[in-house]
């Protein structure tokens, strides 16, 4: 009887090492994934948002190429790695220190004032009709969290005549902090500074158009 030994078996996964930009304030913010394996070689890496674990990336997250991706909120990150033997590794990390979002708006979700909870349907459109109002982020930027403080917000759009703002938490409820007024002649930008009083998770701002005729957002900016 002959034996053979089996040798190179990877059993090893491979490493990950994470850092975000430091003192950067604006969104988005830069991860870079240092992911290595010495033995078989890294066949896939993907990102998502949350904690996860590696069963969720084998339908879910994001493929990147290189070393880095960018994250748009203050919310914990998990990078995945796995090798050509199959081996899997995943590491978190947690961003923070985003004082400054942009926002450019392509869809967004109507809410409905005076009723609880809101009705929050999926829309293809940003236009307000009176009396109505659109929350933005959407559901992929409303996580993470937002400080307590006095915000900055501007809007751009058209037809801003009259709009009132304020911040909503992951239900989707207006929280402390509410601002409404009558924009600039030319009704393209509106400006305003909301406090909120604690630091919201699964946060957002919510339009209500108060004017007589529709109107449209486009861009929204919050930072210190």
């Amino acid at each position: 009887m002959s034996t053979l030994n089996i040798t190179n078996i990877d059993k090893t996964a491979p490493t990950i090492a994470l850092a975000q930009d430091t003192g950067v304030v604006t969104s988005p913010k830069t991860v870079t994934a240092t992911i290595s394996d010495d033995e078989s070689g890294v066949s896939v890496q993907k990102w998502a948002y949350g904690s996860q674990t590696a069963d969720y990336f084998a339908s879910n997250g994001t493929t990147f190429t290189g070393s880095t991706f960018s994250c748009e909120n203050n919310i914990v990150c998990t990078v995945y790695a796995k090798d050509n033997a199959g081996n899997e590794a995943i590491k978190t990390i947690t961003i923070s220190g985003i004082t400054d979002w942009t926002f450019n708006i392509a869809v967004g979700y109507p809410g409905y004032i005076n009723q609880t909870p809101y009705p929050w349907p999926t829309i293809t459109s940003t236009i307000l009709n009176p009396q109505y109002g659109v929350a933005v982020p959407k559901d992929t930027f409303i996580m993470g969290t937002i400080p307590a403080g006095t915000w900055n917000i501007i809007v751009t759009g058209t037809g801003l005549t009259k709009l009132s703002l304020g911040f909503i938490d992951g239900t989707k409820h207006w929280v402390t902090g509410y601002a409404s007024g009558v924009t600039s002649s030319s009704s393209t930008s509106y400006s305003a500074k909301v406090t909120i009083t604690s630091t919201l998770t699964n946060w957002g701002v919510l339009f209500v158009n108060g004017g007589t005729a529709n109107c449209t957002v486009t861009k929204i900016r919050i930072y210190k």
